[in-house]
């Protein structure tokens, strides 16, 4: 009985402890994207698109801006004139503005 009772106790331990341990992560997680995403315009709430186009739409076209080269620039579909305010205004940068890690993680 004694055996049983510590177990349960460790078992409590260690489930408390992952519940926390998510909750700071996602506290993190949470915080990151505000800061980030924040920093250029108002964050929408991630329930409210479809994951299909966050996939494919929003988080290329996002990694663009950010600079992060393993996307398109995405300035091809923009006039000449589009594109010069574009590069004037830094729009897609020529230096990343976080690491892929970084990326990643949002």
């Amino acid at each position: 009985m004694l055996m049983i009772t510590i177990m349960l106790i460790v078992v409590s331990a260690v489930l408390i402890t992952s519940i926390g341990v998510q909750r700071k992560e996602q506290a993190y997680l949470e915080n990151q994207y505000n800061v980030y995403c924040g920093s250029c315009h108002l964050v929408p709430n991630p329930e409210n698109i479809p994951k299909s186009l966050w996939k494919n739409k929003v988080l290329p076209e996002m990694a663009k801006r950010m600079g992060l080269k393993s996307y398109n620039d995405g300035s091809q579909r923009y006039s000449d004139l589009e594109k010069q305010h574009i590069k004037l205004n830094n729009g897609y940068p020529e230096l990343p503005l976080l690491d892929n890690l970084k990326w990643q993680e949002l």
